[in-house]
């Protein structure tokens, strides 16, 4: 039962991350970033036709198929053999693990967004797996963390059933 609601809420929040378009110092990473770098007084931010293909046909700022994305908004067929993973599209039209945000004392007017997992130790994963091992049952008792914590080293570690 306990890991039946793990997984339902597992579910939840991938279907909630996918309607929430990513947020970021500037802004939100959607069609409106370009006219909301302008008025904000970043000129310096150079979008890609590619980008603003992208990010009309994927307003949240990221896709799961980047090959394929590509070829849709690009009006061409193929064959994609890529892995399938969250990849964030940036102004460049190139591709990537972390969000971006517009950023004034970078020479392209936007920096990627912070490694979350730079720092992390070995005794906060020991941490991290007995708090998975717990929620999946596999333990009596389990360490508390944070809402910050858990999003942090699930982001960096993953959720393993």
């Amino acid at each position: 039962m306990h890991r039946r609601l793990i997984l339902v809420a597992s579910i939840a929040a991938l279907i909630i991350a996918t309607l929430a378009p990513p947020t970021f110092a500037g802004g939100t990473a959607t069609a409106e970033s370009a006219d909301a770098a302008a008025a904000a007084g970043n000129t310096s931010v150079v979008y890609s036709d590619l980008y603003l293909k992208l990010i009309t046909a994927f307003p949240s700022g990221w896709v799961l198929d980047a090959c394929n994305a590509v070829l849709q908004v690009a009006g061409r067929g193929g064959v994609c053999s890529a892995i399938l993973q969250l990849e964030y599209f940036y102004p460049d039209a190139t591709f990537g693990s972390r969000p971006w945000h517009l950023d004034d004392a970078s020479p392209t007017g936007w920096s990627l967004e912070p490694n979350p997992c730079i720092g992390l130790t070995d005794d906060e994963y020991a941490l991290w797996a007995a708090y998975v091992d717990f929620h999946n049952g596999y333990l009596e008792t389990g360490p508390e963390l944070t809402t910050e914590q858990v999003d942090r080293y699930g982001a960096c570690w993953g959720w393993w059933f």
